[in-house]
């Protein structure tokens, strides 16, 4: 596994599932290609142990522990993962909603829908998925049922073409119908990569689109890095009132 980076990509790459398999893997190419790298996992022991390792063969490695979603989703809920990129989000979704819930997940890219599809099955979770080959946009069409999170990595596909990217007027149309569907106590967890110019742009849509939101309604937090310099991802949580 190997990655070249054009002059006007930015370098620092963000890798959920990160501190092992196929996850760590992708990681270390990355760090190798010359991104920094920041890994993201449920489980902060083993994301020491990954990030010492990547430090270990040169590369400029941190993590962060991501466990809101199973702080909030139960067992039997509906959930949402907007952009299943390499499915480790929407089997991590899958446990957590255990065999009576449901994730329905959505990528405009076949080559996204194939590996998430082939992930849940090599778990045995693939019962528990509606997956569509389709726009996160088709949200409000594909889903009429509350849900107790949604899920949004903005960008491009990892490993994939670069020049297939997440764009605000899509963006935002899912991420109101996902606010507007969200359970009492529900999250909506994005995460945006800024530091190239379709990034930059949504990044700022959406920052506005945030701030706008009722208080009374919704509680926004802004997660970012201050010491990571520009092109670093930055990540929102967003819970319904």
């Amino acid at each position: 596994m190997t990655f070249t980076f054009p002059p006007s990509i930015p370098r620092t790459a963000l890798v959920t599932g990160g501190s092992r398999g196929l996850g760590l893997q992708l990681a270390q190419a990355l760090g190798e290609a010359g991104a920094r790298v920041v890994i993201s996992s449920r489980k902060a022991a083993d994301l020491e142990e990954a990030t010492a390792k990547l430090q270990a063969a040169g590369i400029d490695a941190r993590w962060i522990a991501a466990d809101v979603l199973r702080q909030v989703v139960q067992p039997g809920d509906t959930v949402v993962d907007a952009t299943l990129g390499n499915g480790h989000d929407t089997l991590m979704l899958c446990e957590l909603v255990g065999e009576t819930g449901r994730v329905i997940g959505f990528d405009i890219q076949p080559d996204a829908v194939e590996r998430t599809r082939e992930r849940l099955a090599d778990a045995g979770m693939l019962s528990r998925c509606t997956l569509y080959a389709e726009g996160h946009e088709h949200l409000s069409e594909r889903v009429i049922t509350p849900i107790r999170t949604a899920t949004f990595n903005l960008g491009w596909l990892p490993g994939g073409d670069k020049r297939i990217t997440t764009h605000w007027e899509t963006t935002r149309a899912a991420i109101s119908a996902a606010l507007s569907l969200l359970m009492k106590g529900g999250v909506c967890t994005i995460c945006a990569y800024p530091g190239h110019a379709a990034g930059d742009e949504e990044r700022a849509a959406l920052m506005a689109y945030l701030s706008a939101l009722r208080p009374q309604e919704y509680n926004v937090l802004h997660h970012r890095f201050l010491n990571a310099g520009a092109g670093a991802p930055e990540c929102f949580v967003v819970q319904r009132q």
